[in-house]
């Protein structure tokens, strides 16, 4: 027996003429959303196809069957270069995903008029000089530095840049790796070859800042960015000033973070030879005040110190065996402890204690986790307590929204990461990748996305820090 189907003629004229079943929501039905075509409904009742498009006319019907094309301002900026269709994904959209590039929205303060570039993406720099140099001082420099330290030193930046032509080349590198994920660095390098005979060591150091710079947002092999760090630091040693300017101390410092950040997901090999932090690092520790703040050094503030021990805990997680490394342990131990119970802290009404440096805090017990971990391994009760811990203050930090600020936290990324791994919970796993999609959001750090995908191999193989022994692991793993 043939089934027989009832055609309704309630339905819109529009998903008739598509031969569609119309669900008949008015003013405009579901599929005549989804397909964004104006839904068209009879003029009275019972009303055929046929009959509406003989009154209105054939070609007057065709054109409101036309899907509509809406061009949105709101897509990044990447996308339309590429003429692209932008889904509008914050804070980075599906197709800078798939490209694994740099995603900026007009919101983020990238600027509007953006000029044609090469099909290849080379850089005419005598036309293209100015927007570059525009995106260094309105985009990038605002993921790197914290906000309270931004004019300052933006101001010494561009002074840099009117003097020195060499620093003027390297800005305009980074925004170009920034954009397009292109290393320039040893091009720039290369061109300025005879850079060792100049004589300001700061304009010197400043340009060798800049393309490791270069080397992080392209995600070059770290060991050459860690080799360039180790350049720096010998320029850098040439110049001992009895007062040293804002500009120099500022450079240590991002020497110092830089260094840090690096020498613990580098993969040592005999070609590498590493400098010792605990001799280098106490000869800077001399510029800087007892008790450093952010007028003292603008860009670490008061968490110095805590980046200093960074960088020797990394440095001993990397050489175990050194034969200093018991007399170096107890002393890292009792230095932490020591800048912990002097951290201001904030006392909640339940009696839970927040430190109101939060970045410095991070730092340090981070620190300490490795070194227990060194002396101890990852299971003692030490370890753990202070796992817990420090997660209760994450969940209060993250649940508060006015301490969850949207300001750059130094270093944020790397201490979560290191603390992250070492998670067993599912549900404290949960709330941490929760927690990296809200720095992300906050940041535009592409690092905290290729976090979260790094976590689920670290909590797989439930290795702790033993999985930061896998040189695979490490391998395209930035955490600046």
């Amino acid at each position: 027996m043939t089934k027989i189907i009832k055609r309704t003629k309630l339905g819109c004229l529009s998903c008739r003429f598509a031969k569609k079943k119309c669900d008949e929501l008015k003013p405009i039905c579901t599929l005549c959303l989804k397909r964004n075509i104006k839904c068209i409904w009879p003029i009275f009742q019972n009303q055929s196809l046929s009959n509406f498009i003989d009154k209105q006319g054939k070609f007057s019907f065709n054109d409101s069957m036309k899907r509509k094309i809406i061009r949105s301002k709101n897509g990044c900026f990447q996308c339309r270069k590429s003429k692209k269709k932008c889904d509008e994904l914050k804070p980075i959209c599906t197709l800078c995903i798939n490209k694994n590039i740099i995603c900026c929205y007009p919101d983020y303060k990238l600027i509007e008029d953006i000029p044609t570039f090469h099909s290849n993406h080379s850089i005419n720099f005598a036309n293209d000089q100015m927007f570059l140099i525009n995106v260094f001082f309105n985009n990038i420099i605002e993921t790197l530095i914290p906000k309270d330290s931004l004019n300052i030193i933006s101001e010494f930046t561009f002074e840099s840049m009117k003097q020195c032509i060499f620093i003027k080349d390297s800005i305009t590198s980074l925004s170009t790796a920034f954009i397009f994920n292109i290393d320039t660095t040893n091009s720039i390098i290369s061109k300025y070859s005879n850079l060792n005979n100049y004589n300001d060591i700061e304009n010197k150091l400043q340009f060798l800042l800049l393309t490791i710079l270069i080397s992080l947002f392209t995600e070059t092999n770290k060991e050459i960015v860690l080799l360039n760090i180790q350049n720096a630091l010998n320029i850098s040693k040439s110049l001992n000033p009895l007062i040293p300017s804002k500009k120099f101390k500022f450079l240590i410092e991002s020497l110092i973070y830089n260094y840090s950040v690096t020498l613990i997901l580098t993969t040592i090999n005999s070609k590498l030879q590493i400098q010792n932090p605990f001799t280098f690092m106490d000869n800077w520790r001399i510029l800087f005040p007892k008790f450093p703040d952010i007028i003292s050094n603008p860009l670490l503030g008061n968490s110095l110190d805590s980046f200093i021990i960074i960088a020797k805990v990394s440095y001993l997680f990397k050489f175990p065996n050194n034969n200093n490394n018991n007399y170096y342990y107890p002393k890292l131990l009792n230095q932490i402890d020591n800048i912990l119970l002097i951290q201001p802290m904030n006392i909640i009404s339940n009696g839970l204690s927040i430190p109101l440096n939060l970045t410095t805090y991070k730092c340090l017990l981070v620190s300490k986790l490795l070194l227990l971990y060194l002396t101890n391994g990852n299971n003692s009760i030490e370890f753990n307590n202070i796992i817990s811990n420090f997660l209760i203050i994450l969940k209060y930090n993250f649940e508060n929204s006015q301490m969850f600020s949207n300001n750059i936290e130094i270093c944020d990324l790397w201490s979560m990461f290191m603390f992250g791994i070492n998670l067993k919970n599912e549900k404290d796993q949960l709330f941490l990748i929760n927690w990296f999609k809200k720095s992300w959001e906050k940041s535009h750090n592409i690092g905290y996305f290729k976090a979260i995908k790094k976590f689920e191999i670290a909590w797989q193989k439930n290795l702790g820090f033993d999985i930061l022994k896998d040189p695979q692991f490490l391998s395209d793993l930035h955490l600046s």
